[in-house]
């Protein structure tokens, strides 16, 4: 038989940290529906679960309390707390077993220990914080720990198995709320019975000062006469019977403020609308009493702009529950779709470009403007446009997201294709253990300035250059602006010879660069080593880890040419070039 456990998962006692979680604020929908205990806030191993939840209930005064255990820990705090109870996986989970033996031992010591060894800490995420004060929350697991956050999050062991508990049906239909439903069987009333009658309605709980009636239980909404100052009175009413009640009922206390809270919104919503009279924007307010006939605000044209007649927004929920996501609605629930038509601003028509001229590295320019594309468009389009599953991205896409143009699923496209670009080349760097530049190639990248399959670009970069550039164009790399004069006097002496191309030869049809570039390296003899070699001396090779080599223009099947030049490039622009014989 597995070991049972039960205790205080979370209360509203003060934790270490300075903290207080709200009972009444916190989301247990899921606890009871895939809740864990793992060990120590772990659960990325097997061995790190070590049981499951069987039920979570909150308590809030003894009221609440459906058995002795649940007293039981009620007396010991007197505070608010959220309950749960399970069982231990020991009979199959070795690292379980020993979790139960550290309660058996707490069993046993009961007496003679002040503290438990094994404790409860919930696990979850925090929604809304006010000050040091959770008051929304979601709990999704409960850890077994030897050093809980908040010292009073006991557990122990129980003494006799429980029956697991039946959820009710209503429960799957709410995910934010813990609901309960009391379901009574109906009698057969005889005719000599008393009438049933209606049950007197609750005693006002005070006046305004102009003398209106406040009522315990009525909706903010029916105080059809009510101004301001009769809504700040009525939720300071509220608010006074929320702190008469704070010690002995803890429900009706939260009630009061919450309608206190509503009072003060509706005091604030005839405030802002008696402001925007005064400004002239608003001309008369909304309807105050139940009889008088609504009528649109007057609403100044100047104020706004014009807007384009819209459609309906039509949405139908035919079953089911409002405050459930679509995913738990049961019993022929649907939700109908929404369909927006986007409104156009006619104070703004659109104009055009006219005659649209459309240029590679610019973008659509009209009469008498050119807008210039950055660097970062250029290159997203060009691994756009490269991405081999472009075609089912766009077929996908279209299909899950109809509403979206084939602009927008283009531009979507665009930035997955960079980012997987960018995140490819840092991941390189951090395997070759290169410092991650950010490349500063302009509009004039001499990558681009090849002619034909026959063109080997290779570039001695400065300042600027980064793993992509040393990959994809050069053999040669430094950061030493300073030595840009003695560089060009090295290239000039190594020209002044009689310098031939050399026929480019690839073993093994050739090896594949970082990013699938074919790339030759360098070998002895390749006439290309020497200038290496006297380069070196006089400017350190920035990226030693990376053995020299030179990158070609084309796939290496179709590639069967020779260098054509060697280009000096500063900062991505092109100072000198030497061509071969």
């Amino acid at each position: 038989m597995p070991t049972y456990i039960h205790g205080i998962a979370a209360s509203e006692n003060i934790d270490s940290s300075g903290e207080r979680i709200s009972i009444l604020g916190m989301d247990i929908s899921s606890l009871e529906k895939d809740g864990v205990f793992n060990y120590e806030h772990k659960s990325d191993k097997p061995e790190q679960l070590v049981g499951k939840v069987l039920k979570a209930r909150k308590i809030f005064s003894d009221v609440d309390c459906e058995d002795d255990h649940q007293l039981y820990f009620w007396n010991k705090i007197k505070t608010p707390y959220l309950y749960v109870m399970g069982e231990l996986f020991d009979e199959y989970q070795p690292s379980a077993k020993e979790v139960a033996g550290l309660f058996r031992y707490d069993a046993d010591h009961k007496e003679q220990n002040d503290r438990t060894v094994m404790n409860f800490s919930i696990e979850g995420a925090k929604i809304e914080k006010q000050g040091m004060d959770i008051v929304k929350s979601i709990a999704r697991k409960v850890t077994l720990t030897a050093l809980p956050c908040n010292k009073a999050a006991i557990a122990e062991m129980v003494s006799t198995a429980p029956q697991k508990p039946k959820k009710a049906s209503i429960d799957d239909l709410f995910k934010t709320e813990e609901v309960q439903a009391e379901l009574f069987k109906g009698e057969i009333l005889r005719k000599d019975q008393p009438k049933l009658t209606v049950a007197a309605a609750p005693k006002p709980i005070g006046q305004t000062k102009s003398g209106k009636s406040i009522s315990a239980t009525a909706k903010v909404h029916e105080y059809k006469d009510f101004d301001e100052s009769d809504h700040r009175d009525a939720a300071t009413a509220h608010l006074g019977m929320a702190s008469k009640l704070g010690e002995t009922d803890f429900k009706q206390a939260q009630f009061h403020r919450n309608k206190g809270l509503l009072h003060n919104s509706a005091a604030n919503t005839i405030m802002d609308r008696k402001k925007r009279m005064t400004s002239g924007k608003v001309s008369a307010p909304a309807p105050t009493s139940a009889t008088a006939k609504p009528a649109a605000p007057k609403i100044q044209t100047s104020v706004l702009r014009p807007y384009a007649q819209v459609g309906n927004i039509k949405k139908t929920l035919d079953a089911g529950s409002g405050m459930a996501a679509p995913s738990q609605l049961v019993g022929g629930a649907a939700l109908a779709k929404e369909d927006v038509i986007k409104p156009q601003n006619v104070s703004r028509p659109n104009k055009g470009f006219g005659k649209i001229i459309h240029k590679p590295g610019s973008a659509p320019k009209g009469p008498g403007k050119v807008i210039m594309k950055s660097q970062w468009l250029q290159r997203a389009e060009q691994d756009y446009n490269s991405w081999p599953k472009k075609e089912q991205f766009e077929a996908f896409m279209a299909k899950r997201m109809p509403n979206l143009t084939k602009g927008e699923i283009k531009a979507v496209g665009q930035v997955m294709a960079l980012n997987k670009s960018i995140s490819l080349e840092k991941a390189l760097a951090s395997i070759g253990g290169l410092p991650i530049l950010k490349p500063r190639l302009t509009s004039a990248d001499p990558l681009n300035k090849a002619a034909g399959k026959d063109s080997i670009f290779t570039l001695i970069l400065f300042d600027g250059c980064d793993l992509h550039d040393i990959l994809h164009c050069s053999h040669f790399a430094t950061d030493d602006v300073g030595k840009y004069e003695e560089i060009k006097e090295v290239m000039d002496r190594y020209f002044e010879g009689d310098v031939k191309a050399h026929e480019l030869e690839f073993k093994d049809a050739g090896e594949l660069g970082k990013h699938a570039q074919p790339v030759l390296f360098l070998s002895e003899g390749d006439p290309y080593k020497d200038l290496l070699e006297k380069l070196k001396e006089v400017a350190q090779y920035k990226y030693a880890q990376f053995r020299p080599h030179i990158s070609v223009t084309s796939n290496v099947d179709e590639f069967k040419g020779k260098a054509s030049c060697i280009v000096i490039s500063v900062n991505g622009e092109i100072k000198k070039r030497y061509d071969f014989k």
